[in-house]
């Protein structure tokens, strides 16, 4: 085949000039990756990081030296690294300026001046997220009330008194000296908790609404205000229009997934706009154990699937030219309002609105050069938002699938991978490998199962949000369409639910891990030596420098088996070997309490994987966490002293994965509350609740041997076994439990 004729040429056999040669695969596609902008969004971004660290004077010299720089460099000739590291000091000097101006305004107002002085005061504020209940807490003998946190904006502050007492004319001092300001108008973010028998009462409030509200105000973590209150809200004016048709949405989407199963009435609106106020609590810890948290974040898979949507519909119907991206912004535009402006959903609502400006200006869509212009945008807008995990790390994440993940799926693909199979691999690899380093930082943990779990879940996320979707715009026209679709996205939901759960069950699925700088400073970098440690693994098995044809499949059969045999390791962590590691569990252990905060959970050794728990605490997360260190598997019994919230709240982690025989409980069944939940939990356990009748009972499991008495039979057994050691009081009006291991003395374990 002759080529193409090319003017110039000097015959049929000559190559065609340089300029005409078409560049190899590899260099078109590092052309194709426009970084352009990166340097510049990253400088604004660490700008905007930094600036609350020093004083608003450091800051203002810091953006005028830069901008200064900038300007000497704009005005030599142009040359490409000259005009990139102008683009990048301007960046700096915007970023620093902004975030600078912003802390001074939220930290030297009126609102900070109180919040130093831990005053009260009445406030007028605009409520900005939707109010949420935290984590439930312990108190003792049963739950207690949960408090309310949500986002606000204060706009007047009235009758501060640092003493608390009433005031008389406003202004001035008052008779002791103390400062006091009236009628101030202000507009700065505060941060609302909300406790007590009314802190339920703010969960209906919608992002918008006028309130007034007398609280105190004190510093909060992170130099913002935190304003504590314990009254129910006082609505002093309507939210907006739109506020009010977001929430209506929202609302007939909880409807249309009420009469589903509890893990999908929760997780079917966390996947389309956000909304995980009805999540199970142990599902959510399973999702954060398998870092499946990602996908109840409204994220760029749900502008994704809403652009495509809607311009898909559009183009049915015969709409065409430039009203297309203006309905995709307008699209994008009420989604971010239904979804709520949280960190995720701003900068996927930016890319997505850089994608539409592409496409109605007819330039070609890059994602790398939209998430540039995204980071850039929303940091100068919003400086507070540079110092957001979420933000980071949906920024990251994305970063890494444009970045990673295409070359991670061609290297695959050279290697005989299909297609699908390649690209669904490396995404979730390079999105752990990136974000991996900034989770353990503030939560202790590296997930085993992370990619396992993300590549078996991809599967029945795109039904599901799609459904989802059909499902919020379907039920506020018809509510029974609502419930067909709503039952539909169940079971895909089911799916994601059963992967999670089977996931955070086995032994070894979350590790632990040094939280802070050093934590994910290490963590970097042992991902970063694993990849040229696996490139030096393939480059040893090739044939041709051990001199055997064979040595490639052997080895790399014997590298696949090396690295299967890590992973199982990994995740069922057997005593035997990491006890030498750890020097945990210790050998020949007895007995163990658990550090689990208030409260006890005490372990007995039945030898085999197998133990006696004695008590739960308070956290499930803790009790389980201690039961895996031990390399319990098997609970033939548990033992509950009393009904008390602070013994037995951790229960659902002592199950969590385990085989349990029988829960024994106390004759004294207080608090009723409780006493439903255990008995609750031991249903879905397949387990059974044992009341003792009141006489001693005694039993055997393998070496050890144990009593249970209660209260009415406490003097005869002290009579039977002799003095009863106790730890601050064994009657007390409760049960107890007297363990012995043969061969040993008896020892009293108090509850």
């Amino acid at each position: 085949m002759t080529a193409p004729e090319v003017p110039g040429r000097q015959g049929p056999g000559a190559p065609p000039p340089a300029a005409s040669r078409p560049a190899p695969t590899r260099r078109r596609g590092r052309a194709r990756t426009d970084a352009r902008l990166v340097p510049g969004a990253a400088a604004a971004w660490a700008a905007a990081w930094g600036a609350p660290l020093i004083p608003l004077r450091g800051t203002v010299a810091v953006s005028v030296c830069a901008a200064a720089c900038a300007a000497v460099l704009a005005c030599r000739p142009t040359v490409r690294r000259r005009a990139t590291l102008a683009v990048v000091l301007v960046c700096v000097a915007a970023g620093g300026l902004v975030a600078g101006l912003r802390t001074a305004a939220d930290h030297d107002g009126p609102v900070a001046v109180a919040a130093r002085q831990r005053a009260e005061a009445t406030v007028e504020l605009t409520v900005r997220t939707d109010p949420e209940r935290r984590v439930t807490r312990v108190r003792g003998s049963e739950l207690g009330s949960p408090p309310t946190l949500f986002d606000a904006r204060i706009d007047r502050i009235d009758r501060v008194d640092p003493r608390g007492r009433p005031l008389g004319a406003p202004g001035g001092p008052d008779a002791s000296g103390t400062s006091r300001m009236a009628g101030v108008r202000v507009r700065t973010p505060v941060t609302v908790l909300a406790t007590g028998p009314d802190a339920g009462a703010w969960l209906g409030v919608l992002p918008s609404t006028p309130i007034r509200v007398h609280g105190r105000l004190v510093p909060g973590r992170s130099g913002q205000a935190l304003l504590l209150i314990r009254a129910a809200p006082d609505r002093i004016g309507a939210p907006a229009a739109h506020q009010r048709f977001a929430g209506l949405l929202r609302a007939r989407l909880r409807a249309a997934c009420a009469e589903l199963p509890p893990a999908a009435r929760g997780l079917l609106p966390g996947l389309v706009v956000g909304d995980t106020s009805r999540l199970p609590a142990d599902l959510e810890a399973d999702f954060r154990t398998t870092e499946l948290t990602h996908l109840t974040a409204v994220s760029g898979t749900n502008i994704t699937i809403l652009l495509g949507f809607v311009l898909f519909v559009l183009r049915r119907v015969g709409v065409h030219g430039r009203t297309l991206p203006i309905a995709g912004a307008a699209a994008v535009a009420c989604f971010v309002v239904v979804a709520r402006p949280e960190p995720s959903v701003l900068r996927a609502a930016a890319m997505g609105l850089v994608t539409v400006v592409a496409l109605y200006t007819g330039r070609p869509r890059r994602g790398l050069p939209a998430l540039a212009v995204a980071v850039l945008g929303l940091v100068l807008l919003d400086p507070t938002l540079a110092r957001s995990y979420g933000f980071a790390l949906s920024a990251l994440a994305t970063g890494a699938l444009l970045l990673l993940a295409p070359h991670w799926t061609n290297r695959l693909r050279a290697r005989g991978w299909p297609t699908w199979a390649a690209a669904l691999v490396a995404v979730p690899l390079a999105a752990q490998a990136v974000c991996g380093p900034l989770v353990v930082t503030f939560a202790g943990r590296v997930s085993l199962m992370a990619v396992p779990c993300n590549l078996l879940a991809e599967f029945a996320v795109a039904p599901a949000t799609i459904l989802g979707f059909v499902t919020l715009l379907l039920a506020p026209i018809c509510l029974p369409l609502a419930h067909l679709t709503a039952w539909l996205g169940s079971w895909p939901i089911a799916w994601i639910a059963a992967v999670a759960r089977t996931g955070a069950d086995l032994p070894g699925a979350a590790v632990t891990w040094p939280t802070g700088l050093f934590g994910g400073a290490a963590l970097a970098a042992i991902t970063i030596a694993a990849v040229p440690t696996l490139r030096l693994l393939r480059r040893t098995s090739r044939p041709g420098r051990s001199g055997r044809s064979g040595w490639s499949g052997q080895g790399r059969a014997i590298t696949t088996a090396l690295l299967a045999t890590l992973a199982v390791v990994l995740l069922s962590r057997p005593p035997m070997l990491v006890r030498p590691l750890t020097g945990w569990p210790p050998p020949g252990w007895h007995l163990v309490m658990c550090d689990v905060g208030q409260g006890d959970a005490i372990v007995l050794n039945a030898g085999a994987g197998a133990g006696v728990l004695i008590d739960a605490g308070p956290d499930p997360d803790a009790v389980d966490g201690c039961l895996r260190d031990l390399g319990i598997r098997r609970l033939p019994l548990i033992l509950l002293s009393h009904f008390h919230a602070d013994h037995v709240e951790g229960l659902p982690g002592a199950l969590r994965g385990r085989g349990v025989g029988l829960i024994q409980g106390t004759p004294i069944l207080d608090p009723s509350g409780e006493v439903t939940r255990v008995r609750r939990w031991a249903t879905r356990a397949g387990a059974s609740l044992g009341i003792p009748a009141g006489a001693i009972e005694q039993r055997t499991l393998g070496s050890l041997t144990w009593q249970t008495f209660t209260p009415s039979n406490l003097e005869a057994l002290s009579a039977a076994s002799g003095p009863i050691v106790s730890r601050g009081g064994g009657g007390g009006g409760r049960g107890g439990v007297e363990a012995r291991r043969m061969g040993r003395s008896p020892g009293h374990l108090p509850d």
